[in-house]
């Protein structure tokens, strides 16, 4: 199985249709279906912590996707 490394830009710009990399984030997504995603703890928390001040939506969605 291939796998790939996601960092924490790529969280934001998944769950922010706002981010400037929104579009790109879900083309890349097309290519690397099947893929095991690689992260750190730490990357884990700095989305919880980005996300702590976005709408409750998008916190809920981050939390659920990180539970």
């Amino acid at each position: 199985m291939n796998s790939v490394f996601v960092d924490t830009q790529y969280f934001i710009a998944t769950f922010q249709e706002s981010d400037r990399w929104h579009e790109r984030v879900k083309e890349v997504e097309l290519q690397i279906v099947g893929y095991k995603f690689v992260t750190t703890d730490s990357i884990l928390c700095e989305i919880l912590n980005y996300s702590s001040n976005c709408g409750l939506e998008t916190r809920q969605e981050v939390s659920a996707f990180i539970a």
